[in-house]
This record gives C-alpha cells, structure tokens and sequence, in this order.
C-alpha cells in the first residue's frame, strides 16, 4: 500500500467516522443523503470481494445490506457470471469483472446502476462487503446527446407501464409529459451541472401524480419504498427546496438501463405552477451568476416564493385565489426583466399583495 493511501484511510478512521468517501460528481452532493459510512470499515476490502474486483482508489466498501438492486437478481445471469469466474486462472479474475456503480436512494440505502448482478454474485458468496464507485443518477450505455433522445425514445413504452403500475398504488391524477424536453434545455443541464455528458439528464422521460392531500404524499413514500425499479426518492415534501418547493421526486430504472423521472404533488402546490415556475426560472437563470449582479432580486424572489408556497404547504391556498390573477401576471414577467431595478419592482409588486392578503387575513 502507498504512503499517501494508508494516511488517507488513518485520516478518515481517525477523523470522519460519518463521511463517505465519493467519486464523479457526486462528491459534492451525495452528502445530503445522510450517509453513515466512511469510516475504517469502509476501506477494508472483504476478502470474496477482494478475490474478484479491485478495490480502486476512488472506491468505498459499503455492505451488503445497505445495496438496493433495481430489479429482481438474474438468476441465469449470475450463473453464467460466476461459471466464467470459476474458470478462469487466479491472476486474469479482476479483469473480468467491473466495479459495481450506485447513487444514493435517500434512505440510507444505495442503488446499483451497473454492476447489479456482481453485487449479488458477491452476496450469494459470503461476502459482507462490496465496492462500489458512487456517482449521480444515469442512462447506462448513452455516450452523447443523440444515444439519450434515442434511448429514452425506445424506453417509453416500458417508462409508461411501470408508471401506470406505481399509479394504481397512489391515488392522484397521472399526466405524462406531452412531447419531448427541448433540447436547448437538455443541452443547458449537460453544461452547467454535468461537465457536458448526457447520461446524467434524466428527467426526458417525465411524469406527475397530483394528489389531494399529504396522506396520498405518505402512501407514496411507502409504495416507493419497496418497489426495486425506484432508484432514488428526494422527499422534498419534508425537506423543500430553496424557493419552498415541496415534492417528491423519484427516479425510476428500466430494464433498459433508461433512467426517468416520476414527481409527486400536492394539488395546491400544483395549482400554483405558473406562479412558482416564473420565480424559479427567474432565480435559476441568474442566482448562478458569478458576478452576483443579481443578488438582492434573487434573495427577494427567494422570501416571495417560499411565502407563497409556504401558504400552499399549509393549506391556505384560499388565501391566494382573489389575488392569484395579479400574481401570476407579475410572474409571468419577472424572468423576462431586463435589469435587476425592473424585477425588484416586479417583486415588490407581488410582495405588496402578499401583504395585503396578510392583513385581510388578521382582520378576518
């Protein structure tokens, strides 16, 4: 072992009993999983994991238990993967094997993208421990912006039927994206958060169950929960976004390797959309810049949206209806403000509303 790998894992056992050691992109991220691994155990190599993978630098052993597969174990697959293991001569078995790839679920727990049937493989062996590169959400096997629109064009079919089936199980309405994303937007996503690579667009196949109360929000958590093809759940219902959006947002893995996307909200929630989606394209398109010029729009486009659907989230919604109109008009416009002086009075606007409804809300 190298100097420089022993002091990292004496530093990690040492000092970061709750961190998890993370690859890609994923580094910055993942963290809000709530992970608790990272700690001496997790670079100690099991030693039938060790047989067969390497144990890469940037690689973390997580247990066995804590490995959610996408989809029932191929039986025959995994045959076939361990009689090619057993026939091979001790010093070419790491080569035939890759090390598996997960993300993480949002419950603790982390999905296996690839790398599903050496994991239970590994499992059926005795082995305690596997790892595993952690990455964010893919497609496998898309290479370029082309192979997604072209995979996820193939995988409609299947996107639609599971969805379908997940549906029977959470009463709401079900709406599926009409048409496809643009590409603009997908090429946009690809260079400011994906460093250009198109496997890790995921949402092009879309789809949305609106339901009528957080009882519906609870059964889906719970349908979710066991349902292997649902790869990661983001409950942003308990904890929402930046600008007080509250949904829950689940990837779903098909048979294809075609990752999509399926939200689930709330009808008052929804029934904000053009208000809610105006405040965020307006802070989405300039709470980035580096020089913030912006700021103080977006702090304030910040507090408005958070008060609006922190009404929604609390059901009075009513509260909103005389003044929905006048609202969705200024939110309408805030994204198209041409200087940070014109969306602070778009912002003002809507922030008097609000005070207005406020006050007749006290009187009353």
């Amino acid at each position: 072992m190298d100097k420089r790998r022993m002091l990292t894992r004496l530093a990690v056992s040492l000092l970061a009993p709750a961190i998890i050691m993370l690859s890609g992109c994923a580094a910055d991220r993942a963290a809000e999983g709530g992970a608790q691994y990272g700690n001496a155990a997790s670079f100690t190599i099991d030693p039938v994991s060790g047989k067969y993978l390497r144990f890469k630098a940037r690689a973390v052993s997580l247990p066995v238990g804590v490995l959610h597969l996408p989809r029932e174990p191929d039986a025959a697959g995994i045959a076939a993967l361990g009689q090619r293991l057993d026939a091979a001569p001790p010093n070419k078995l790491k080569s035939l094997t890759r090390t598996p790839v997960a993300i993480q679920r949002g419950d603790g727990t982390f999905s296996v993208l690839e790398g599903a049937d050496t994991v239970s493989l590994l499992k059926a062996r005795g082995a305690r421990s596997v790892p595993v590169l952690l990455d964010e959400p893919f497609s496998s096997g898309v290479r370029d912006i082309d192979g997604l629109y072209a995979s996820n064009r193939a995988a409609r079919g299947e996107f639609e039927a599971l969805v379908s089936e997940l549906h029977a199980l959470i009463p709401g309405e079900l709406a599926f994206r009409p048409g496809e994303k643009k590409r603009e937007r997908v090429q946009e996503k690809m260079k400011n958060f994906f460093g250009g690579k198109a496997q890790y667009v995921t949402d092009l196949l879309a789809a949305r169950i609106v339901v009528n109360d957080s009882a519906s929000i609870a059964t889906a958590l719970k349908v979710f929960a066991g349902r292997p093809e649902v790869v990661q759940v983001k409950d942003r219902w308990k904890n929402p976004t930046r600008l007080g959006y509250r949904d829950l947002l689940t990837l779903i893995q098909l048979p294809s390797g075609v990752v999509g996307e399926l939200q689930v909200v709330h009808r008052d929630i929804e029934s904000l959309g053009v208000i809610s989606h105006g405040l965020y394209e307006f802070f989405r398109a300039h709470a980035s810049d580096p020089s913030k010029a912006w700021e103080a729009s977006c702090d304030k486009a910040q507090a408005v949206s958070q008060r609006i659907l922190g009404l929604a989230a609390d059901d009075q919604v009513g509260l909103l209806l005389p003044a929905k109109a006048d609202l969705e008009r200024a939110a309408r416009g805030l994204p198209a403000a041409r200087t940070q002086q014109e969306a602070l009075s778009i912002l003002g606007e809507m922030e008097a509303i609000l005070g207005r409804i406020a006050g007749q809300a006290q009187a009353a």
